[in-house]
């Protein structure tokens, strides 16, 4: 069994296949390709190999799918630890993050969501058709799917815009989706994968994504962002997942 060696108060996590048989598809129900239809994906096991980062780095990781830790868990109520060095470990966190992702069909997954306090997050609209969204660097628009996957490691955001209201989901509560209110735009100031600040702008489904995952490093869960109607209507599968879990 391999282990991280990350420091953390909540768990140690260890690589394996992912007990989930079950997922809402993605945590936005945007389906990384097509329609935004909830779908069920069983997930591969085992060990496998690909170009970490989309090729940005150059040099091949091996990756195994994590397990998704669901509604109840410690983890996903903690505020995430500050990154200070993105080191091997980080980067290794970071690749089976992405690929933990994929195999669930998600758009966007927190350190929290694999057992780990952290603050990083991976988000991948990629092929997504029927929710749209933008992107901006430096004023400028730009081809968001040319920057896919993002990685954000220490992410501060800046919200503007009116809220709207969506239908979100997420890989913590499979099966469960509601509508949430979220600001139209983002602005966003982070770090890369290579330890390189980066700063850009975000709308539509995009920036949906980004402020889910960025509540999820502040141990925020979509479910604290429901109206008073929308968590009554869920009261029963909540307590249902939460005993689960937690049985």
């Amino acid at each position: 069994m391999i282990c991280y060696n990350i420091n953390v108060k909540i768990s140690t996590l260890s690589h394996a296949p992912s007990p989930l048989g079950e997922g809402d598809g993605s945590p936005l129900t945007g389906t990384r390709h097509g329609s935004s239809s909830d779908i069920l994906s069983p997930l591969p096991s085992g060990e496998g190999f690909r170009l970490i980062f989309g090729g940005r780095m150059g040099h091949f990781l091996p990756t195994m799918v994590l397990e998704i830790v669901s509604y109840g868990h410690p983890a996903l109520r903690a505020k995430g630890r500050k990154i200070s060095e993105v080191n091997d470990e980080i980067l290794q966190l970071v690749e089976d993050m992405l690929e933990t992702m994929e195999a669930a069909s998600g758009v966007g997954l927190a350190a929290q969501q694999v057992g780990i306090p952290m603050q990083v997050c991976v988000v991948d609209i990629t092929g997504v058709k029927d929710r749209p969204s933008e992107m901006w660097i430096d004023g400028k628009a730009v081809d968001h799917e040319d920057f896919m996957p993002l990685i954000l490691i220490n992410p501060k955001i800046t919200l503007s815009g009116r809220e709207r209201s969506g239908n979100e989901g997420c890989l913590s509560f499979p099966g469960l989706s509601g509508d949430v209110s979220r600001h139209e735009k983002v602005k966003v100031h982070a770090l890369d994968e290579e330890g390189e600040v980066y700063d850009f702008e975000a709308s539509g489904l995009l920036a949906r994504a980004i402020q889910h995952e960025f509540d999820h490093l502040q141990g925020v869960l979509y479910i604290d962002r429901m109206g008073q109607a929308e968590r009554k209507r869920l009261a029963g599968d909540l307590e249902e997942l939460l005993a689960r879990s937690q049985g």
